[in-house]
């Protein structure tokens, strides 16, 4: 087994699978200044899906690339993705017209709508991996970011049951669209531009 991070050959002698040496490797990086972003077992590198898959792979007798990056850049360039995702979700909603029937899909494809949900999923994601930039629990509209963060995943679970049976919850779907989504994109806004301020409001961080 060969095992190299960011280039350099390293030791990894507690790791027989993908998963204990992610594990192992994320560890070691927990007191640094940099994340693990990309692996490559055999040359090939793996995406988040091929990664899932791979977790319980053995890794000896495979020569496996482990590709770190800045935390601080990492950050940035997240928040800065997150509001240009934001902006432009912004003016797409207000394109949209209220359909006459009240169903909204005779308005949007449900691909669009589950597009929707994909990205609020990985705001949030981005969130969870911001949360520990904070000294503190900071307050938005009257309630703290933990409990920014416990009602979003209370929208998008809501969201996510309705997309899985469309048609019948139409109109469920519509007044989350319409009703619902341009508050979270609002208050999503101001989260992370909150904490492009608190990282200092340049992505230049290390």
């Amino acid at each position: 087994m060969s095992v190299k991070l960011d280039g350099e050959n390293i030791e990894v002698r507690e790791a027989n699978s993908v998963k204990s040496l992610v594990r192992k490797i994320k560890e070691d990086l927990s007191s640094t200044n940099r994340m693990l972003v990309g692996i490559k077992i055999d040359g090939s590198f793996l995406g988040q899906r091929e990664l899932e898959e791979e977790l319980a792979t053995d890794i000896n007798g495979k020569d496996i690339e482990l590709i770190t990056e800045p935390t601080g850049e990492l950050r940035g360039n997240m928040v800065g993705q997150a509001l240009s995702y934001l902006i432009d979700l912004k003016e797409w909603h207000a394109e949209v017209d209220y359909p006459d029937d009240g169903k909204i899909l005779s308005e949007i494809e449900i691909e669009k709508l589950e597009q929707v949900f994909e990205g609020f999923v990985w705001l949030s994601l981005a969130l969870d991996n911001l949360a520990n930039i904070w000294d503190k629990d900071p307050i938005y509209n009257g309630r703290t970011f933990s409990k920014f963060m416990e009602d979003s995943k209370l929208f998008l679970a809501e969201l996510e049951g309705a997309l899985e049976q469309p048609e019948e919850n139409e109109r469920l779907l519509t007044g989350l669209f319409f009703n619902d989504l341009p508050t979270w994109i609002a208050e999503y806004k101001e989260v992370f531009s909150d904490t492009k301020d608190c990282l200092g409001g340049s992505y230049d961080y290390d």
